[in-house]
């Protein structure tokens, strides 16, 4: 469904680097730099429309090219005029404090902007088929069926990623980010969402989803959502109701509207993309704000099999025979961050090796065992962290839209607590 990215020239991601620098030094008042960045950019998009006219996303790409100019025009005046600090770039008025300061914000939010890697591919992500299928419809099929708008049907703009830690739902937004470009994907820290100063979370939240609707099509994407999101009902129980809980609460309920579409344009063009590991902190008014919640589980054993076959594929080894063993007996309880990780642990114990002996580098079965040996798996089926695969699974049962059926691994099943099982059922359905 996705358009094909080997169709897209790496130009391209140059000349999108250049309108993000002239857009930054736009908003810090420097429009001389911004005008020639602005006309760089241009020039670049120009020459690659007329070289590549069958290229995807040919029309993000002209509109890019109409927004550069029409930016130059609104800024040339500014450059003649002596007084430009003090002039508003769009109505010539001069700037009031709220002008300055909405203008602070903003471009903060743009420099949040996640740079497209044109090395990443949907092909860099193993086991999560459905997942990116649900991805891709949720973003294209809007853009690439616009009769969808008038048809009275309302488009999915949401979606809740959960899973344990290293399992890739931040990576998932990297390959987006690659595949979708020239269509930016924003994503805030919360460092940068949340202040201790009264009003300002809500300022920052309001600016983040109107710039992204001034660049719509767009994505925001929220990286450790129940930080932000997540339930209050301990730190009211403890404290009472005390200045920090009264602030998280009004930051939720700011959020929360902003993603209901209260303040929305009627063709939202924006999806909001939100990943949490610790989905059962979030309330069920809450939830209701996602059109789709998908699971993103640990690896199973193929999918290991097809993971150390990816990470080792340029590197000399000898496991082509041993990596159904690999992945059923060794990395099993791994997720792809930890595998990925002894994987490069493993080279480096090849080169130290082939540094005594002088014999060429080359990954052997030792390698990975020794490497493995030194670094523990996350999700042991004890309670890790708070982390436990079964909890995720009841979750994706009970609230996953659609609910992926992902099969029982076998290190799954012998694990398995019957009375922790029941008494996570019984959790779930009295929530």
């Amino acid at each position: 469904m996705a358009q094909s990215k080997a169709n897209i020239p790496k130009a391209i991601f140059q000349a999108q680097k250049l309108v993000q620098d002239a857009r930054s030094y736009d908003h810090q008042d420097q429009y001389q730099k911004a005008i020639a960045y602005y006309m760089q950019a241009t020039k670049f998009f120009i020459v690659l429309l007329k070289r590549y006219p069958q290229i995807p996303f040919h029309k993000q790409y002209a509109q890019e090219v109409r927004l550069c100019l029409q930016r130059v025009q609104q800024l040339k005046p500014c450059l003649m005029n002596s007084t430009k600090s003090t002039i508003h770039p769009k109505t010539g008025n001069l700037k009031s404090k709220d002008d300055q300061e909405y203008a602070e914000l903003r471009e903060r939010i743009l420099r949040c902007r996640i740079t497209p890697n044109p090395n990443l591919s949907w092909d860099d992500i193993i086991g999560l088929e459905e997942v990116i299928h649900q991805i891709q419809e949720t973003v294209l099929v809007p853009l690439q069926h616009p009769e969808i708008w008038e048809s009275g049907i309302k488009p999915s703009r949401s979606i809740l990623l959960f899973g344990p830690p290293g399992c890739g739902k931040t990576y998932l937004i990297r390959v987006l980010a690659a595949e979708i470009a020239p269509i930016p994907i924003f994503s805030p820290p919360a460092g940068i969402l949340l202040s201790k100063w009264h009003g300002e979370s809500q300022k920052m939240i309001r600016a983040l989803y109107e710039t992204a609707w001034e660049y719509a099509p767009s994505i925001i994407f929220i990286d450790e959502f129940d930080g932000i999101f997540g339930s209050t009902n301990n730190s009211r129980r403890k404290n009472g109701d005390s200045e920090a809980s009264r602030i998280t609460i009004q930051i939720q309920k700011e959020l929360q509207q902003f993603m209901d579409g209260l303040y929305t344009p009627s063709r939202n063009k924006t999806v909001t993309i939100v990943a949490t590991n610790f989905p059962q902190r979030l309330q069920l008014a809450q939830l209701r704000c996602f059109d789709r919640i998908l699971y993103i589980p640990p690896p199973s054993p193929s999918a290991i099999v097809k993971i150390l076959q990816h990470y080792f594929r340029k590197v000399p080894n000898n496991l082509d025979g041993n990596l159904q063993w690999l992945a059923h007996h060794v990395v099993n309880r791994y997720t792809p961050d930890e595998i990925q990780k002894i994987c490069t642990e493993a080279y480096y114990q090849a080169l130290n090796r082939s540094d005594k002996t002088k014999i060429p580098t080359q990954v052997t079965l030792e390698d990975v065992a020794y490497c493995k040996a030194r670094l523990k798996p996350l999700l042991r089926f004890k309670e890790t962290m708070g982390v436990s695969t079964i909890l995720f699974r009841i979750w994706n049962e009970t609230f996953g839209r659609p609910p992926i059926e992902y099969p029982m691994q076998p290190w799954e099943e012998k694990d398995v607590n019957p009375t922790l099982l029941l008494n996570l059922r019984k959790a779930q359905e009295t929530r």
